[in-house]
């Protein structure tokens, strides 16, 4: 018979056995944030996200080839995107941080972004032997 307030959602504490479910009105939290878009027309080291940032995309609208250097995925966490988008004539150049670190497989430190208007996703990856970044 309670409607509860705006922006509450119906919780229950599960019951189960001989236990009777209780049904309560908690304040939503959590949830994800909306990634940051930033233009990155230079040559640049990639920003550590911030505490709750799960996102990040970059856009590259340069005449000449653009360098972006990741930072490490240990640093970023296991599941941190990149999204990078190529809108200049210029091709982008995505590479890793460290020695340590690739792009898919052990052997490529880098990836290129070859034709305009194309993009590549990158996640981390700190499950494998080494840490790494996969392209989705």
């Amino acid at each position: 018979n309670d409607l509860g307030t705006s922006g509450q959602v119906l919780t229950t504490n599960g019951g189960g056995g001989t236990t009777t479910g209780t049904l309560t009105w908690t304040t939503a939290s959590g949830g994800g944030s909306a990634p940051v878009v930033t233009e990155q027309n230079t040559n640049a080291t990639l920003s550590a996200p911030s505490s709750g940032v799960i996102e990040e995309i970059y856009t590259v609208n340069a005449g000449s080839t653009v360098t972006l250097t990741l930072v490490s995925s240990a640093t970023c966490g296991e599941g941190f995107k990149y999204n990078i988008k190529r809108l200049g004539g210029g091709s982008v150049v995505v590479q890793c941080a460290g020695s340590d670190e690739f792009i898919d497989v052990a052997s490529q430190k880098s990836y290129t972004i070859s034709s305009q208007y194309d993009s590549v996703t990158l996640v981390a990856n700190n499950t494998s032997p080494h840490a790494s970044w996969l392209i989705i």
